[in-house]
C-alpha cells in the first residue's frame, strides 16, 4: 500500500514541477516578446526616411490579435489589419520626418471597401506635400486603381498589366437538381428577390441582371472617376480603352498615360534619393 502511495506522490509531483516549468518557460517567452515589439514602438525615425508599404499580404478587417508565440516564431508578420495600415499612414503623415512612400500593390489581397479606404488615406498623406513611388512586378486591377494615386508607378518590364473593367458571373443549379431528382421549395414575393433563383431557373431572369448590372456600373464609375483625376486622363478615354480591350501589353499602358515608365526597384529607389536630395546610389532610409 506504501508504494502506492508513494508512486502517485511521486507521479503528482513530477507533474506539478512540469506545470511549474511549462508555466515558467511561458512568462520567459512572454517577456521576451514584449523586449523584442518594445524597441519597435519607440523606435526613433531619421530624417529623410521613406514608409515602406508592402501591400502584397493578406489584409483583414480587424488588426490580428497580439499573441506573443506568433511574435517570436513571425507567425503574424504576413497578415495586416486594415487599422493597422490606415494607422501607419496617418502617422507617416504627421511625423515630418517621413516625406514619402515607397508603394507595392501588385495583388492586393482586400475588398473594393478596404482597397478605396486606403486609397483615401494614401490621397491624405499627399495632401501633406509628401511623395508616393509605386513600384510592381504585375499590376492586377485592384492593385493599379490603389497605386494610381502615387507620383509615379514604375513596371517591371517582363511583368504584366491588368485593365479590363468588371464583370459578375452567376452558376445555375437547376439542370443539376432536375438532373439527380433534388427539388428546392421556395417562398419569394417581388422580381428583386434573386438569392434563390440560381436554384429555380436556368437563365438569368431580366430584374436580376439588371441589379447586377447597376451595381457594378455604379463601382465601376467610381473607379474609374477618381483613377482618372489622379492620372489626368478623360474618363471617356478611360471607358474607350476597356469596351475596346485596348491596353493588352506593357506598352500599351505606357502610351495611354496607365503608368509612367517601366524599370526595377533599383530605378525606384534612385528616384526617391533624387526627391530626397541624395545620391542616386545611396540607400533609402526605409522605416516599416
Amino acid at each position: 500500500m506504501n508504494f502506492f502511495k508513494n508512486f502517485l506522490a511521486s507521479v503528482l509531483g513530477s507533474f506539478t514541477a512540469l506545470g511549474l516549468f511549462l508555466a515558467i518557460i511561458l512568462m520567459l517567452i512572454s517577456a521576451t516578446a514584449s523586449i523584442i515589439v518594445s524597441p519597435l514602438a519607440v523606435k526613433s525615425i531619421k530624417s529623410n526616411s521613406v514608409l515602406d508599404l508592402n501591400l502584397n499580404v493578406p489584409i483583414t478587417d480587424r488588426n490580428p490579435s497580439f499573441d506573443e508565440l506568433d511574435i517570436i516564431f513571425g507567425l503574424n508578420d504576413q497578415v495586416l489589419g486594415l487599422p493597422e495600415i490606415l494607422n501607419a499612414i496617418d502617422k507617416a503623415a504627421k511625423n515630418p520626418d517621413i516625406k514619402g512612400i515607397r508603394l507595392r500593390s501588385d495583388f492586393i489581397p482586400a475588398g473594393w471597401s478596404q482597397t478605396r479606404s486606403i486609397r483615401n488615406a494614401l490621397l491624405k498623406f499627399k495632401n501633406q506635400g509628401k511623395f508616393i513611388y509605386s513600384y510592381s512586378d504585375f499590376l492586377t486591377q485592384k492593385g493599379y486603381y490603389l497605386a494610381s494615386v502615387s507620383d509615379s508607378i514604375i513596371l517591371n518590364p517582363v511583368g504584366f498589366f491588368e485593365f479590363k473593367g468588371l464583370a459578375s458571373e452567376v452558376l445555375y443549379y437547376k439542370d443539376f437538381q432536375d438532373k439527380y431528382g433534388v427539388k428546392m421549395e421556395v417562398v419569394r414575393h417581388g422580381k428583386y428577390k434573386s438569392a434563390v433563383e440560381p436554384y429555380l431557373e436556368n437563365t438569368m431572369s431580366e430584374a436580376n441582371r439588371f441589379q447586377i448590372s447597376s451595381l457594378l456600373t455604379n463601382i465601376w464609375e467610381t473607379l474609374r472617376d477618381e483613377i482618372a483625376l489622379e492620372r489626368n486622363i478623360n474618363i471617356e478615354t478611360l471607358d474607350f480603352l476597356i469596351n475596346e480591350h485596348k491596353i493588352g501589353t506593357l506598352d500599351n499602358a505606357l502610351d495611354e498615360n496607365l503608368i509612367d515608365g517601366l524599370g526595377y526597384e533599383t530605378d525606384v529607389e534612385n528616384m526617391i534619393n533624387i526627391q530626397l536630395g541624395q545620391q542616386e546610389n545611396d540607400k533609402v532610409n526605409l522605416i516599416s
